[in-house]
């Protein structure tokens, strides 16, 4: 606030005197405290000129005065020349009226002296006039050669406004290089990037157009397994017809049979009770018969529904649709030997029915059976009711056997569909590649047309930086100029350096105490930002800590009886995400002990810069001093001469230590950038790695998932085993049942062994042939056996292949580590291959160097800088004095002023000497004024340098 109160104050003092100052009200809340101490400087230090001149006009004004006076008595000369004094102007006024009663006796009698005395100071006045023209010719000379000092000031100004702008210019042009540096660096390794992209991309096409090829292969197979069952299926249809045109010819025969009926019933009413004991033997024997078809043929219904299912597996499992199909075939050939016995169980019913028409013959004879063979037919038209039930069902089973194939058809589509879809991804993927060649050509292209832009703006930078040298040698030139003049100014000025410091001392304060004031809120920040991160941390374990809870109670019991194999593999899985998790864990490690170094080499770095800078400002005072005493010293001596060798030897050594500063900095760099190039490198292949870890975790759930469904399968296939183990059981035990109801009517029909004779033949034929169906049905059941024990070792080889499989996995760690290795190598070997990046590489050191000159000159100018203002502040102090001294020289004048017209009025002083005083002041506010104006115009240009 005392600033701005002086600030304030130093206006109004101005605008008393006729100076208009800039309005600097609106611009304070914009403008920086260190601004406005500049542009206080600045007006400053063109008040201290302006009030030179001032005093150069005092001084001749109070010669002039003195010789105007001259012509006076001694009395009201002294009195005049007291008047002009301070200390007596209070006493003027008495001195007047004294001698004026004085005078006034002796007016009247010396007019004619006064006449002649007239006369004398006309010649005078002349004589002044002559002396006033030679002085103002000599202001005129002044004022010429204060105009050149002007104009050489404002050069010096200009030269400065250059040196300004050249800096500013060479500040951007190094900005822009820098730029345009880093643009072309990551150009480059977006490039690279895409590069190692396209390069990912052919190896995926590759593999993809590999995984394509195996799925046409495997789809080719797969309608080949097709249209062998389409065969298989057009069998089934013929069967089937002819089935369909055996039961047609058995209806035929059933109507021929109503119309015997009713011969029929006139000749079996002579039939005795032999025949109907017979003939109940012989009906309970066909229903025995019957009930084996009707077990046989929904044991068929079974075999065709476990077809479908086995058929719906095959399309899950791809690596098992070999061994279903040979059970599909086996399955096929049961069937087939299924519908064999059914056509021979249907031939033996029609002996049966040729059979009982003999003995309906017999009975035809026999009229007193009669009735028994009237409930026999009815039980015919039952068992045929039943058949006719049957061949119904036959054609439902036959309606979704057709069903089946037409889906069969469809799936048969679709898997063309999917072929050509395929073949076309192919084609596809192939022009891809073909446009992905072209595009890699082309960032080739454009990779070497930057590279030589690289080249020419290099050459470019050259030719710039030796035009900067140049400008740069000017500028030190004129530098060294303003500082002679600024040490010059100096030594006049040290004296009024001390109010100044007083309120530099104080704005430091003002700063010390905001730097406090911010330190202690940024701690009260970091302490809440700690905060913060703790409680978040701790509602993360929190969360943590629950959602193992609730999973560890989502817990089923059931999960825990899991197979042995099963077992081994989550544990392998487990055993190698802990490795791939101790091998991040020391990616990270690594990654935080590179950083550390890297924190570590900053540092030092810092250090060293800062060394450097101070060095530097050595170097510059040791400088200034060599200057300073080579301008004072005219005639040095010995000793000063071997304190010259002595600092020269100083600089010498301090720049050779810079030099190595710098050299161990650029070394510092690389070591950093190759720090940073390594972990990116170690990046990429953690991410790899990752990658193919992923890749084998979903290979293995593929295989457990097929080793599921095997075992599945293989649970189907032991229940049918269980369920032919039962049927044969069955069958075994009706046989008996039956040979023992044999032996049973044998015992109780001795009066009828010779009629029946030829029928016990027939029924041992008929039970051999069972026993021969019986050892078909073993054979058949041994087969299964075989096909069992065959599944079986395909398991065991399946689970052999697992073993090789995770054999496998370890092999491909392993050759991921060897590859990872060898891409490291040759990395590096491409690295130091490719002559591109070794010519990139030298020039980013070149850059690097010139942008290190660069900066240690601009540091050189910046001190120079703050040693002008430093002077700028001593000579502050000088301006305030003088100003004080141009207060005091305004009051003087305006109290003579004052008192010259109180002399005119009271007729104490002559309207000629009060004329020559006016118009002496009237003059020196005319040159004030004219110089006002060029310090106005001076101010203007400033403020606008400013802004």
């Amino acid at each position: 606030m005392n600033i701005f109160q002086d600030v304030s104050e130093s206006r109004e003092k101005l605008n008393e005197m006729g100076v208009a100052t800039p309005n600097f009200s609106t611009e304070i809340g914009r403008l920086k405290p260190d601004d406005l101490l500049v542009q206080l400087r600045n007006l400053m230090a063109q008040m201290t000129s302006k009030i030179a001149d001032f005093q150069k006009e005092n001084t001749i004004l109070k010669k002039s005065i003195k010789e105007n006076f001259t012509c006076h008595s001694k009395d009201t000369v002294f009195s005049l020349q007291r008047s002009f004094d301070v200390n007596f102007l209070q006493e003027v006024p008495g001195l007047l009226f004294n001698n004026i009663a004085k005078d006034e006796g002796s007016i009247k009698p010396e007019d004619a002296m006064l006449e002649e005395q007239i006369k004398n100071l006309r010649k005078e006045n002349d004589v002044l006039l002559e002396s006033h023209v030679e002085s103002r010719e000599k202001l005129k000379s002044t004022t010429i050669s204060l105009i050149e000092e002007k104009s050489k000031v404002e050069a010096l100004q200009a030269a400065l406004k250059a040196i300004t702008s050249e800096k500013s210019n060479t500040t951007q042009a190094l900005e822009m290089c820098r730029k345009e540096k880093a643009i072309l660096e990551s150009d480059l390794e977006a490039e690279r990037k895409k590069i190692i992209e396209m390069k990912i991309e052919c190896e995926r096409t590759k593999m993809h157009t590999r995984d394509l090829e195996e799925k046409i292969q495997g789809s080719s197979d797969k309608c080949r397994e097709f249209d062998e069952l389409k065969k298989n299926y057009k069998e089934l249809e013929s069967r089937e017809s002819f089935q369909i045109a055996q039961l047609q010819c058995l209806t035929e025969e059933l109507k021929k049979l109503d119309k015997l009926k009713s011969e029929l019933e006139e000749e079996l009413r002579a039939v005795n009770l032999e025949a109907e004991e017979s003939s109940r033997g012989k009906l309970q024997y066909i229903q025995h018969l019957e009930t084996m078809v009707s077990n046989a043929e929904q044991n068929l219904a079974d075999i065709k529904h476990k077809y479908n299912e086995a058929s719906k597996t095959a399309l899950t499992l791809q690596e098992a649709n070999e061994d279903l199909e040979k059970q599909n075939l086996n399955n096929i050939k049961m069937c087939n030997k299924a519908n064999d016995e059914l056509e021979n169980c249907r031939g033996i019913i029609k002996d049966l029915e040729q059979r009982n028409k003999t003995l309906e013959e017999e009975k035809r004879k026999a009229l007193c059976d009669l009735n028994t063979i009237v409930k026999s037919e009815r039980e015919k038209t039952e068992t045929l009711e039943k058949l006719i039930n049957e061949r119904k069902g036959l054609d439902e089973e036959l309606t979704m056997m057709r069903s089946s194939a037409n889906t069969q058809e469809r799936a048969k589509d679709r898997l063309l569909k999917e072929q050509k879809d395929l073949r076309n991804e192919v084609a596809i993927l192939k022009k891809q590649n073909a446009k992905l060649g072209l595009k890699y050509q082309n960032v080739k292209f454009e990779c070497n047309e930057r590279t030589r832009l690289l080249k020419r703006l290099d050459i470019k930078m050259k030719e710039n930086f030796v035009e900067y040298n140049k400008r740069i040698a000017c500028l030190e030139k004129n530098v060294c100029n303003i500082i002679e003049k600024a040490v010059a100014y100096k030594n006049s000025f040290q004296e009024k350096h001390s109010e100044v410091n007083a309120i530099v001392r104080e704005l430091q304060e003002q700063l010390d105490v905001v730097n406090i004031e911010k330190r202690d809120l940024e701690t009260e920040f970091y302490a809440a930002m700690k905060q913060l991160q703790k409680e978040m941390s701790e509602k993360k374990r929190l969360k943590k800590l629950t959602f193992k809870s609730e999973m560890e109670n989502m817990k089923d019991p059931s999960d825990c009886s899991v197979n042995t194999a099963n077992d081994e593999m989550e544990s392998r899985l487990k055993k190698a995400e802990g490795d791939v998790a101790d091998k991040q864990e020391k990616i990270r490690q690594l990654e935080l002990s590179k950083e550390e170094e890297r924190i570590h080499y900053e540092g030092i770095i810092a250090g060293l810069k800062t060394q450097i800078s101070r060095d530097q400002v050595r170097l510059d005072v040791l400088l200034k001093n060599i200057s300073c005493t080579e301008k004072n010293a005219q005639e040095p001596s010995a000793d000063e001469a071997s304190k010259v060798v002595a600092l020269e030897q100083k600089v010498l050594e301090l720049t050779e230590e810079l030099d190595k500063k710098r050299k161990r900095t650029l070394e510092l760099t690389e070591v950093i950038e190759n720090n940073e190039q390594e972990m990116r490198r170690k990046a990429d292949e953690c991410d790899l790695f990752k990658q193919k870890v992923t890749q084998l975790k979903d290979e293995i759930r593929n295989m457990k998932e097929q080793f599921s469904k095997l075992q599945e399968f293989l649970s189907t296939v032991s229940k049918n085993v269980e369920t032919y183990q039962k049927e044969r059981d069955e069958i075994a035990g009706k046989l008996a049942k039956s040979l023992k109801v044999i032996m049973e009517e044998r015992a109780s029909k001795q009066s009828a062994e010779a009629v029946f004779a030829e029928k016990e033949k027939l029924f041992k034929s008929q039970i051999e042939e069972l026993h021969e169906r019986l050892g078909e049905k073993n054979k058949e059941y041994e087969e299964v056996l075989k096909t069992m024990g065959e599944k079986k070792s395909m398991v065991s080889k399946l689970q052999d292949d697992v073993k090789k499989w995770k054999l496998e996995v370890a092999n491909l760690k392993a050759q991921v580590g060897s590859l990872t290795n060898e891409k490291r190598d040759c990395q590096d070997n491409e690295i130091n291959n490719d002559a591109k990046l070794r010519e990139m590489r030298e020039l980013n050191l070149e850059l690097r160097k010139r942008e290190g000159e660069l900066k240690a000159i601009i540091v050189r100018l910046e001190d120079d800088l703050r040693g002008a203002r430093l002077l700028i502040k001593e000579l502050e102090g000088d301006l305030m004095t003088e100003k004080n001294s141009k207060r005091l020289l305004k009051e003087v004048i305006t109290s003579a002023r004052q008192d010259i017209q109180k002399f005119r009025r009271n007729g104490q002083v002559l309207p000629s000497i009060a004329d020559k005083i006016e118009r002496h002041f009237n003059l020196s506010q005319v040159q004030s004024r004219e110089l006002l104006s060029g310090y106005r115009t001076n101010t203007e240009e400033n403020c606008l340098m400013l802004h």
